[in-house]
């Protein structure tokens, strides 16, 4: 079994959205292989900090739990 830094280092495909509700402007990020793994903040770079620790979480759940954790491949687009 692979071990967290394996998979934190991978190229996972990223969505990234702008998004604007009730007069709120924000940063939600996605990563579609990864089901859950998600991210907000005011600022891209606060997103991309948050999806940092999210991921970090799911990966290590996974791993406890023996779940099997895709890895991308080159048609994740």
């Amino acid at each position: 079994m692979k071990e967290l830094n394996y998979y934190l280092s991978l190229p996972y495909s990223l969505k990234i959205y702008l998004v604007t509700d009730d007069n709120e402007t924000y940063y939600k990020i996605t990563m579609p292989q990864l089901p859950g793994v998600m991210a907000f903040g005011e600022t891209l770079k606060e997103a991309v900090f948050d999806l940092t620790g999210a991921k970090k979480i799911w990966f290590k759940k996974c791993l406890n739990d023996g779940i099997n954790i895709p890895v991308p491949s080159d048609t994740d687009n």
